[in-house]
């Protein structure tokens, strides 16, 4: 039998889990971020991605986030992942949060 950390199971019977990515334009390691990012989320889209360029976002934000993007953060905005784009790691980091 297959088990899913309570962040994905939660999500196959109601809205999808909703998480933050916070980039930059012309950042190399945000773009491929992305793309990894997209290609998981063919796979698993109980996810619900909002984008964020953080050049646009409170001084607050930007000071916390400035040498981390890619950063993906949940509804509390902890951290999720940043820099590297791993599937494994999300499912991981996301079990954490429930």
């Amino acid at each position: 039998m297959i088990t899913f950390p309570r962040a994905l199971q939660r999500s196959f019977s109601s809205k999808p889990v909703e998480l933050v990515l916070f980039s930059s334009e012309n950042c190399s390691l945000c773009i491929h971020f992305h793309r990894q990012l997209q290609h998981y989320l063919k796979k698993h889209p109980n996810f619900a991605i909002i984008e964020k360029n953080l050049a646009a976002e409170t001084p607050e934000v930007i000071e916390r986030f400035k040498y981390d993007i890619p950063v993906l953060v949940d509804a509390n905005n902890k951290v999720i992942l940043k820099h590297r784009f791993s599937g494994a790691l999300l499912e991981e980091n996301l079990s954490k949060c429930n």
